[in-house]
């Protein structure tokens, strides 16, 4: 796996100039940039997820909570919604986390959305048929 630093190494350029090119820096000019890429490319370089939330602050990955019900494994408009969003966040080099939980009586949904926030893994939650004064809403905001 190349690193940020072999990169650096095989361009001769410092640490610092190669993460600015990659990350489209405004003093970097285009002719360094585009050498960087290419180098990039060539080496297949590939950004450090966990380096890149640690200066963040994010994870880059997207919930979606849905209770699991008899014949989900049926239910092409869930299909096609997670096909789709999958899509959209994949486009945008985010990952994006389904997550089924059971819905058995007592089961609170807030108190899953409450957890995975709390994690820290998820920078944000797809939500759907939000109601007026929709619980999870209040509570993720109140996060």
């Amino acid at each position: 796996m190349t690193t940020l630093k072999d990169l650096s190494r095989h361009l001769g350029l410092s640490v610092t100039q190669v993460s600015r090119a990659l990350n489209g820096h405004s003093d970097v000019s285009e002719a360094t940039r585009l050498r960087v890429e290419k180098a990039a490319k060539k080496l297949k370089y590939m950004p450090n997820v966990s380096a890149r939330r640690l200066v963040s602050g994010r994870s880059g990955m997207v919930g979606f909570v849905e209770r699991t019900y008899p014949g989900i494994a049926r239910d092409t408009i869930l299909l096609e919604t997670v096909t789709g969003l999958s899509a959209c966040f994949s486009e945008r080099e985010m990952q994006f986390v389904l997550h089924l939980t059971p819905d058995s009586p007592g089961k609170d949904v807030v108190a899953v959305y409450e957890r995975l926030a709390l994690g820290g893994g998820l920078d944000g939650f797809v939500l759907t048929n939000p109601r007026r004064d929709d619980l999870r809403i209040r509570r993720l905001q109140d996060l």
